[in-house]
C-alpha cells in the first residue's frame, strides 16, 4: 500500500480507541487515536498480525503519515527547516534526498529504462514504453532531480519524483531553487516515454 496522509484537523475529527483504517486498505492494519488535546494527537499503529508497530504523537498543523500499521509524525510547516518543507511539500523520503558536491552530480548513475515487451511477442503494442526505470526530471546549477516511471498498461501509468540531490556548497540556493522546479514539474501534464527498446525513438 502507498503512504497515507492524515492532517491534524482530519484525526480531530476521528474517534478515540477505535480501529481507523485507511481508504484501500485489504489487510487489517489500521491505526488507534489514544488520545487528543487541543494541540496534541497520540496515535499508535497496529500490524496485520494485530502486534504493535509504533506509535507518534501529531502536533497542531502537523500530519501523520500511515503505512500498513507504521505511524510517523510530519512537523507542522513552521517547525521545519526548508529542506524539511520541500521534502513535505513532495512527499520525498529523507533517504531520497542527498547533499552532495557539485562535482557529483555529472556521475550519478540512473536505473536503466526496462521494457516489460517480451521481444518475440507479434500482438506487443510498441506504440508506448511498457516498463520501468528513471530518467532526469531536471538539473539545475544547484540542484537535480530523477523521475522514476512504472508503466504496466493503458490504466497503469506512473510517475514519480525519486532522488533529489542539492549541492553541497550551495546548499541554501539548492534546496530554494529545487522547490520552485519541483513545483513547475508538478503541474506538467502526462507524457509518455519513447523507448528503443520498444523500437521507438
Amino acid at each position: 500500500m502507498a503512504n497515507r496522509y492524515f492532517s491534524f484537523a482530519e484525526l480531530s475529527e476521528k474517534e478515540t480507541g477505535v480501529q481507523l483504517r485507511a481508504g484501500g486498505t485489504l489487510g487489517r492494519h489500521h491505526f488507534v487515536i489514544e488520545n487528543k488535546s487541543e494541540n496534541l494527537i497520540k496515535v499508535s499503529g497496529w500490524n496485520t498480525n494485530g502486534s504493535k508497530a509504533g506509535e507518534t504523537t501529531i502536533k497542531k498543523g502537523g500530519s501523520l503519515g500511515y503505512n500498513c500499521g507504521s505511524v510517523w509524525a510530519i512537523k507542522p510547516q513552521s517547525d521545519m527547516t526548508p529542506l524539511e518543507r520541500l521534502r513535505s511539500e513532495f512527499r520525498i523520503s529523507k533517504n531520497m534526498v542527498f547533499v552532495i558536491p557539485r562535482s557529483e552530480i555529472e556521475n550519478i548513475e540512473l536505473e536503466e529504462l526496462t521494457s516489460s515487451i517480451d521481444e518475440d511477442d507479434p500482438y506487443a503494442n510498441r506504440n508506448r514504453f511498457w516498463g520501468s526505470g528513471e530518467t532526469w526530471g531536471y538539473s539545475g546549477e544547484n540542484y537535480a532531480f530523477t523521475i522514476y516511471h512504472s508503466f504496466h498498461g493503458g490504466v497503469d501509468q506512473r510517475r514519480r519524483v525519486h532522488r533529489v540531490f542539492i549541492v553541497k556548497e550551495k546548499f541554501n540556493d539548492g534546496v530554494k531553487e529545487c522547490f520552485k522546479a519541483l513545483a513547475d514539474y508538478s503541474g506538467k501534464s502526462f507524457t509518455n516515454i519513447k523507448h528503443p527498446a520498444n523500437g521507438l525513438s
